[in-house]
């Protein structure tokens, strides 16, 4: 997966994230460890399978225009924050929710 930016370079450039549709495979090769890792593979593949565009922000980035979607562990709620809607979800509800996010 591509970091999100409005430059062409940047986003050439920049690290890339690599998800494996298996997650079976990933335990495999990374043991039992690092769950923040598996949930974010998990969210991609939800992404992807709905056919969704998704992208990854850089901590430098300090624009953000549209609906952000935080998805945590056990937290929920929602916030406007100078005209930007966040959303706060934990992970089991995503990924049982057939809402479009993008």
């Amino acid at each position: 997966m591509q970091k999100w930016s409005s430059s062409y370079t940047d986003r050439i450039y920049a690290a890339k994230k690599i998800y494996l549709i298996d997650t079976g495979i990933k335990t495999l090769l990374t043991g039992k460890r690092d769950l923040g890792a598996k949930a974010e593979n998990a969210v991609f593949v939800h992404f992807k399978r709905k056919n969704e565009a998704c992208g990854y922000y850089a901590e430098s980035q300090r624009e953000v225009d549209k609906e952000v979607l935080i998805i945590s562990k056990e937290s929920e709620l929602e916030m406007k924050e100078k005209n930007i809607t966040i959303k706060v979800m934990p992970l089991w509800k995503f990924l049982m929710s057939s809402r479009n996010f993008s």
